[in-house]
């Protein structure tokens, strides 16, 4: 079982690297074993960059090993060599944490990171890789574009409710998440000794506030636009309940790692007000505006609420998927 308190991982042994180098690519999975087969099957059209070695680094928070079968039965077609682990404490941070500790035992040089219910294009390490040599960046954040099954309400698609911002290549990026990021982990794990905060416990953003540790560290964070991985929008993400209660938490928790100082915080909650006016204006005359123009204006409300609770320092625990 990893624990990695922040005392734990300021003790860990820095270590050194052979070229040439070595990228691990990093998955954390919770009993999702049907999409990470699809994610796994992905990975392996993957074109590989010129001049590196690669593995594949698992890291399962099932106590139950659900993604075993899955991995074990990749492992014999896999291009990668493989390396599996069961991280029985329970928390994304812990997982995210149980994978580090397995690129520091293979001695990786970089970690791409990408989540269970992705696949990727098979440029899409090449792409990522490209940028991350060719300029002065330690960290590259690439783009997530959501696929929708079928059966997804046209209120969704019409609304854009999951579609990421897009970014543009050579973005400063204030931060950064794991659905798709590439990062020199040599500096940020094995020098700097940064890893995820066990002890946000559930109230979410440990990676928001994991790549803005690599920020004041004095690290740039740059985006690159054709790096791609998709994720295919989930049917349990239809309900106008989910997408609320998704953008309240999600700003809910940024906040408190966003916003250092008090004009940053000023800045906020003025925005946060302006949110909220704007979702109520947008609710009222729904009947004329329509039903998309109504759940948008229910998002600003909650969003702008999530942000102006945080302000507060009132942040509650990220059972999303309750």
């Amino acid at each position: 079982m990893l624990k990695l308190s922040n005392t734990d991982s300021m003790n860990m042994k820095t270590s050194t690297y052979d070229r040439p180098h070595k990228v691990g690519i990093g998955l954390c999975t919770y009993k999702r074993p049907e999409q990470l087969a699809l994610c796994l099957q992905s990975l392996n059209q993957l074109i590989k960059p010129q001049g590196i070695d690669w593995c594949l680094l698992i890291a399962d928070n099932d106590k139950n090993s659900s993604a075993k079968g899955v991995v074990e039965d990749f492992r014999s077609q896999s291009q990668f060599p493989i390396f599996y682990v069961v991280e029985t404490s329970s928390g994304i941070a812990a997982t995210r944490n149980a994978v580090l500790k397995l690129g520091v035992e293979q001695r990786i040089s970089e970690l791409a990171f990408i989540d269970d219910d992705e696949t990727v294009d098979p440029n899409w390490l090449a792409h990522s890789w490209l940028y991350y040599q060719s300029m002065e960046s330690d960290v590259v954040t690439n783009r997530v574009i959501t696929l929708y099954p079928h059966n997804t309400p046209e209120w969704i698609k019409k609304g854009k409710f999951y579609d990421a911002n897009p970014i543009q290549t050579g973005q400063l990026m204030y931060s950064a998440a794991t659905g798709n990021v590439l990062f020199n982990f040599q500096k940020i794990v094995a020098e700097y000794q940064i890893f995820f905060d066990e002890d946000l416990g559930a109230s979410g953003g440990e990676d928001t506030e994991f790549f803005l540790r690599v920020r004041q560290a004095g690290m740039d964070i740059k985006g690159v636009s054709n790096a791609i991985v998709y994720e295919m929008l989930d049917p349990s993400r239809f309900s106008l309940r989910y997408l609320l209660k998704r953008n309240f938490m999600t700003q809910n928790s940024r906040v408190r790692y966003k916003y250092k100082n008090n004009v940053g915080k000023i800045r906020l909650l003025f925005y946060s007000c302006f949110q909220v006016v704007k979702g109520v204006l947008f609710i009222f005359p729904g009947g004329v505006l329509g039903r998309v123009r109504i759940y948008k204006g229910l998002v600003d409300l909650v969003s702008g609420f999530g942000r102006i609770m945080a302000f507060f320092g009132i942040h509650l625990p990220n059972d999303l998927y309750a």
